[in-house]
């Protein structure tokens, strides 16, 4: 990363603040993710040991490669549960009903037919594919991910892997935070591509970090990390929300940010009792499929 705090200064997370330049903008939002995820290392290896007993294999970046014999599990009882709850639960595809309180015929027909849109919409952009995977992660990991989004006439849904995910554990302790960070990994060129006025933080941005645990340390590919953030408002009408997207060389985007939801929304297999991250099938299931294993 391109931001570091002097030894002995306590570094300060307030991305948002209004009051500061895009310079210090990027260097506290930057600095925050780094904190977060130092913080969420145990979060992290949790996922990958889930991500493991899922598929039975070792995770290095994006290659997944088998256990060794006498360490694979000799009935999966993991995969079969979750692959089982998965098909049951997307047996019938989410819907969007748009809904009339007290309206007249009029205006329930141009509900029935914004309805049947969305149904179009949905179908031709695979949405059902996305949530069914977001589902997946949820019941793998304890929570996914699913990103609704509008791209010109376009009604998209993406599915975010967990891992691209960061919460503070302190903001999130009682499962509503009003900070939300998604760090992913894009092609310098496709980063240029996207912002083709921010270029020159594009091309100062430094390589990304080998060592995380989904990239492939002998990768070709000209990669940038870029942190994608959003603040929510205090209270409703509050004008001190924020929406921000930079490398670690500057901001690409900055924007108020004046909804009260994030535009991001995760799916949690079960609710956790204190904190944001739910428990998933896996982590529920690891110690029988331990005993599993021995016996078997």
């Amino acid at each position: 990363m391109g931001f570091s705090t002097p030894q002995g200064t306590q570094s300060r997370h307030d991305w948002w603040d209004k009051g500061i330049d895009a310079w210090e903008r990027a260097s506290r939002l930057n600095q925050a993710v780094l904190d977060i995820r130092n913080r969420d290392s145990t979060r992290r290896a949790l996922d990958k040991q889930n991500a493991q007993l899922y598929g039975d294999h070792r995770v290095f970046g994006y290659e997944f490669q088998p256990l060794p014999t006498r360490t694979r599990l000799t009935l999966n009882g993991i995969k079969s549960v979750t692959d089982n709850v998965v098909a049951r639960v997307a047996r019938n595809p989410i819907r969007a009903v748009p809904q009339t309180y007290g309206g007249n015929h009029s205006l329930q027909r141009r509900a029935t037919l914004l309805g049947q849109y969305l149904d179009y919409a949905m179908e031709a952009n695979d949405a059902a594919t996305h949530m069914r995977l977001a589902f997946r992660d949820a019941a793998v990991f304890g929570t996914g991910f699913v990103y609704p989004y509008i791209e010109q006439t376009k009604v998209l849904v993406e599915r975010i892997p967990p891992w691209e995910m960061l919460v503070d554990q302190n903001d999130g302790r009682m499962g509503a935070p009003r900070s939300l960070y998604r760090q992913k990994h894009l092609p310098r060129e496709q980063l240029n591509a996207l912002f083709p006025k921010k270029q020159e933080e594009v091309m100062r941005a430094s390589d990304v970090d080998r060592n995380d645990l989904f990239l492939q340390t002998d990768s070709q590919l000209d990669l940038v990390t870029v942190v994608e953030a959003w603040h929510l408002p205090s209270r409703p009408g509050k004008k001190d929300g924020r929406h921000c997207i930079a490398t670690d060389k500057g901001v690409l985007v900055d924007e108020l940010w004046e909804y009260d939801e994030f535009p991001i929304i995760p799916i949690r297999y079960s609710e956790p009792v204190y904190g944001f991250w739910g428990k998933g099938i896996a982590e529920n299931l690891t110690p029988l499929q331990v005993e599993l294993n021995k016996n078997l």
